[in-house]
C-alpha cells in the first residue's frame, strides 16, 4: 500500500529529482500489479474536500468498492460533481505550482526561525515538499509532554511518537508549515521556545 496524499506538492522543478513512485516501478513490469496506490484531493484543492482515488489491480479495486458501499453507499454527489467542474474548467496543474512555491517559501521561513533558536541538539532536514517538517530535539525532551505545555502558549504540534509502530522515538514532532501565516511563524516558534523552557523547568524543578 503506498499512501501518497502530498507527492503533488513538490519544491523542485525537475520532477526527475524526485525517486519514483512504488506503484510506477510496480507497473513496469508484467503481470499482476503488488501496489495498491492512493491520493487524495484534499491536499491540493481543499482540506474538507475529502475526495480521493485508488489504482491497483482490478480485483482488488472491486473488493474495495463493495467494502466502500457496505461502510457509507458512497462519497459525496455533491464533492464529486463539483470536483469534476474544476476539473474540466481549471487549470489544476497551475494551482498546485502556485500553492507548492507558496508552501516553499513557508518552509523556508519556518526553517530559519527555527535555526536562530539554536537549541542544543536539535536537527531537522528541510522538505522538498509537502506540508510539515520532521523536528529532532535533544534526547532527553518527550514531546508528547511537551504538547500541553505548548498548547496552553498558544501553539501545537504532533508528537513524533504517533508516527512509530514500534519502539517510538520521542523526542521528535511534525510541524506544519503551511496553516500559519507567515507574519505568525516567528511568534509560533517563540512559544515553541517558551514552552521547551517550561518543560525543562517541570524536570529540574528550577525555574529560570
Amino acid at each position: 500500500m503506498e499512501d501518497n496524499p502530498y507527492g503533488e506538492i513538490s519544491f523542485e522543478e525537475n520532477k526527475d529529482l524526485y525517486p519514483p513512485s512504488l506503484a510506477s516501478i510496480d507497473r513496469s513490469f508484467d503481470g499482476d500489479y503488488c501496489v495498491a496506490y492512493t491520493g487524495t484531493f484534499s491536499k491540493i484543492v481543499a482540506p474538507a474536500l475529502r475526495t480521493g482515488w485508488i489504482i491497483g489491480d482490478s480485483n482488488l479495486i472491486k473488493t474495495l468498492a463493495k467494502a466502500k458501499q457496505a461502510a457509507d453507499l458512497h462519497s459525496s454527489t455533491v464533492d464529486q460533481r463539483a470536483l469534476d467542474e474544476l476539473l474540466l474548467h481549471f487549470d489544476i496543474e497551475q494551482h498546485i505550482r502556485v500553492i507548492s512555491r507558496e508552501y516553499y517559501s513557508r518552509m523556508k521561513l519556518l526553517s530559519a526561525e527555527l535555526r536562530s533558536q539554536n537549541w542544543e541538539g536539535a536537527h531537522f532536514l528541510e522538505p522538498r515538499g509537502g506540508m510539515f517538517l520532521w523536528l529532532t530535539l535533544s534526547q532527553e525532551i518527550n514531546t508528547k509532554e511537551l504538547l500541553p505545555l505548548a498548547v496552553e502558549n498558544g501553539v501545537a504540534f504532533v508528537p513524533g511518537e504517533v508516527f512509530y509502530s514500534s519502539e517510538p522515538h520521542k523526542n521528535k514532532m511534525r510541524l506544519n508549515f503551511t496553516h500559519t501565516p507567515p507574519e505568525l511563524v516567528p511568534v509560533a516558534v517563540k512559544r515553541l521556545e517558551k514552552a521547551l523552557v517550561q518543560w525543562r523547568e517541570s524536570q529540574t524543578g528550577i525555574r529560570s
